[in-house]
């Protein structure tokens, strides 16, 4: 399901997938501090699901070398931001892959590159 609400998103149709859970995994670009309006702190990861290769097939991007040669390559990719007040950061692991799963609310979340990727809310990851 992650693909084909990942694809949705991209195509600006994701609006039917309004408080689904979606599950996925992949590994982690990053992570941040988030505080929601009127809330806690939460972490905020980063997570890569699939990129796109020159055909349009979807392709796996399981380490941080693979995501730096779909960028370089300008490989549209399937991103997506989790956060939960229970999130953590794996420590001490080069590209750490988690499985996750998280409510989409609807929020979009951006890079500093500008590329737009699904928020998904009361994540959890391993």
């Amino acid at each position: 399901m992650p693909s084909r609400f990942l694809l949705a998103f991209r195509q600006g149709k994701a609006d039917q997938y309004k408080g689904f859970l979606v599950k996925g995994e992949g590994p982690s670009l990053g992570n941040s501090t988030v505080t929601p309006a009127g809330g806690n702190p939460e972490v905020a990861l980063t997570i890569i699901v699939s990129g796109f290769g020159a055909d349009g097939k979807l392709l796996p991007i399981k380490t941080t070398d693979d995501w730096a040669k779909a960028r370089v390559a300008r490989e549209e990719m399937l991103i997506v931001e989790l956060r939960g007040p229970k999130l953590q950061k794996k420590q001490g692991e080069k590209d750490p892959q988690y499985r996750f799963t998280g409510t989409f609310g609807g929020e979009a979340a951006y890079s500093p590159s500008g590329d737009r990727f699904p928020v998904l809310e009361n994540s959890t990851a391993q």
